[in-house]
């Protein structure tokens, strides 16, 4: 039994970590920019040194595929009910969740759903691969005593549905990895196109598996299992999908003449002079190049691509006039065609967007909804970027 133990877990290490590696490198490949993707930034800022948190990492993750690997020994303990295997097994992968969520920056909930979402893939997974061995038993069972094989018990179209709808669920755990948990700089358009589309999906399957002759347990549990996920994803991503939508539905405004500090998108970054400004170590943003306390900058082949400015701080200016202050100075200029949503729930944040699509730009006006107690229409913050 010990050697089993000691096989198992040397296995299981060593697949945690070719399993850590591999995401990363499918992940780097993807975004082509010639970086390895591979430390969580939470986890970074507990060690503030990228080797040191590389190596703990790589370790935590052999460790993460030792205790998956031994727990699955939970179902071979014959004299365990499956009640009691499961629940032993559960509270295992439950513990090691819980560690997941304070290494990461997924919220608690995320955890939890991935936790349910990757029990409900594993035993449907297992359940139609004995549904299909115990079909191909039968049919050979009924060569030998020389009777038709009756193929229309098994109903494939319900199975192929079943199996599409486990790689949504699939599709959705490597969604909130990528973008909650990595935290990789794609496109939120991206994610946020891509849940809609899943989720429509995820209804249409549903329903086609209800209406189906077989599967019964599946009529009632697929639905729930289904209508759960698509409530929580959209709570979750409510604010990014009505941004999403808002900014390829909203008239064009033309933000040619909106500047910080005199800059825009597309210009040299020779035109920076980053002697005007106070360096500061106290952000950390991988999406920007230059960060100071009054502005941060990207750029992209030797051109400004993003900024971001402080608006006490930095000269806002919109069509020539300058110091832009408040939300009064910016929609008489602009107009009203903008989108309105939150940028920041915890700080009262929200914020008006502006698209220019002959530009291919967009404006974000950040404001304090409530100062002390009152309605305030302050602005905190200008973003002036690329559309995705």
């Amino acid at each position: 039994m010990n050697n089993k133990y000691f096989k198992r877990g040397i296995l299981g290490f060593c697949i945690g970590i070719t399993v850590s590696i591999f995401i990363s490198l499918v992940i780097s490949l993807v975004l082509g920019d010639v970086k390895f993707y591979y430390i969580s930034r939470k986890f970074l800022s507990y060690i503030n040194n990228k080797l040191i948190a590389a190596i703990f990492q790589v370790f935590l993750s052999g460790v993460l595929g030792v205790a998956v690997s031994i727990s699955m020994l939970c179902f071979e303990v014959e004299k365990w009910s499956l009640l009691q295997q499961a629940t032993i097994h559960f509270i295992i992968m439950s513990s090691l969740m819980l560690c997941i969520f304070l290494l990461s920056p997924l919220l608690f909930i995320e955890c939890f759903i991935i936790l349910i979402l990757l029990y409900f893939i594993i035993c449907n997974v297992q359940y139609l691969f004995y549904r299909y061995k115990a079909k191909e038993i039968n049919k050979e069972l009924k060569k030998i005593n020389g009777d038709n094989y009756n193929n229309k018990i098994y109903d494939k179209k319900s199975d192929k549905n079943l199996l599409k709808l486990l790689i949504i669920y699939g599709v959705l755990i490597a969604i909130f990895i990528i973008y909650d948990f990595l935290e990789i700089n794609l496109s939120m358009d991206l994610k946020y196109v891509v849940l809609f589309i899943l989720c429509i999906t995820m209804v249409v399957k549903s329903v086609e598996l209800v209406k189906s002759k077989n599967h019964s347990g599946s009529k009632v549990i697929y639905p729930i299992v289904s209508t759960l996920l698509l409530l929580i994803t959209l709570g979750l991503n409510y604010t990014g999908f009505i941004k999403t939508v808002g900014e390829y539905t909203v008239k064009s405004t033309d933000l040619s003449k909106v500047y910080i500090d005199g800059l825009k998108i597309g210009d040299s970054l020779e035109k920076f002079n980053n002697k005007e400004y106070t360096f500061t170590d106290r952000y950390s943003n991988d999406n920007y190049n230059f960060i100071y306390e009054e502005i941060m900058i990207s750029e992209k082949d030797n051109k400004i691509n993003k900024i971001f400015g402080h608006a006490d701080q930095a000269d806002i200016s919109i069509n020539g006039y300058k110091a832009i202050k408040n939300l009064d100075n910016v929609v008489p200029r602009l107009g009203n065609n903008y989108v309105k949503v939150t940028y920041d729930s915890e700080q009262l944040l929200k914020q008006y967007i502006y698209v220019d699509r002959k530009n291919n730009i967009k404006v974000s006006f950040i404001y304090r909804e409530y100062f002390e107690g009152k309605a305030s229409d302050q602005l905190e913050y200008v973003i002036i970027s690329k559309r995705s």
